[in-house]
């Protein structure tokens, strides 16, 4: 399993998980073809402004009666053209790490069942020393006791953080 992040600025902006080598890439061309680290891009541009004048237009009412409605006359626009331009995006302060995190997965699998084998033993560790100091009649014994200490030893070794 594979893990990218990706920082701007020491900032983590994306981070996704993969199960093959095959969905990263194909995460990562898309992003880089959107322009989404910093990539180039497409913008609009304006090249070109010019005033223009809408003359007085024919209306047609409801009825078919032509009239000039206030709205349509004598309004003065700006009229701006654009077109497509390349232009480059600055990929400064982006930074992409692709990890491989099927090791760290793995670890928390075994640290979630070694956590789960100690919650569940706790309290006959608790029970056992309760009853043993208070001369009580054992519900391990001597042996079980040191044998479970041994199982939860060697679970808590497990445990990785």
């Amino acid at each position: 399993m594979k893990q990218i992040n990706i920082t701007k600025s020491g900032v983590l902006t994306n981070q996704a998980s993969f199960e093959t080598q095959e969905e990263l890439d194909a995460f990562l061309a898309k992003h880089i073809g959107m322009g989404s680290f910093g990539s180039p891009r497409f913008s609009m541009q304006p090249v070109e402004i010019s005033p223009a004048v809408i003359d007085s237009q024919e209306v047609l009412d409801e009825e078919g009666k032509s009239f000039d409605p206030p709205q349509f006359q004598d309004i003065e626009i700006q009229a701006a053209v654009f077109e497509d331009q390349l232009v480059e995006s600055d990929p400064a302060g982006y930074e992409v790490s692709i990890e491989d995190i099927s090791a760290k997965l793995e670890q928390e699998k075994v640290n979630a069942e070694a956590q789960a084998f100690l919650n569940s033993t706790d309290y006959k560790i608790l029970r056992h020393l309760r009853q043993k100091a208070l001369s009580q009649e054992l519900s391990l014994s001597e042996s079980e006791y040191l044998a479970l200490e041994q199982q939860r030893s060697e679970a808590a070794a497990r445990i990785v953080k």
